[in-house]
């Protein structure tokens, strides 16, 4: 909900905002988190894991460089067991 009325020049421009990792759990979760998503999409876990390597896009690749090729394979992995348990419902 809107905390004010709606003014017609109001920037609707997002914005984005860095926020540390306290700890490499906390990465793996954002690994999964992204994964999940393009999962959801119809993306493979091996074009996910080229997306992760890709410093084009610099979010996940800062995951991959953070956890590494195995670490990250692994959190796709993770992601894409939650993707097939959540199909099964």
């Amino acid at each position: 909900m809107a905390q004010k009325p709606f003014e017609p020049d109001d920037p609707m421009t997002p914005t984005a905002a860095h926020v540390p990792l306290p700890d490499r759990a906390s990465v793996c979760e954002m690994a999964a988190c992204f994964a999940q998503e393009y999962l959801q999409m119809g993306w493979s876990e091996a074009a996910v894991l080229e997306f992760f390597r890709n410093p084009f896009y610099r979010g996940t690749h800062q995951i991959y460089a953070a956890l590494g090729p195995a670490d990250t394979q692994a959190s796709i992995r993770v992601a894409a067991q939650r993707e097939q348990e959540r199909r099964r419902r």
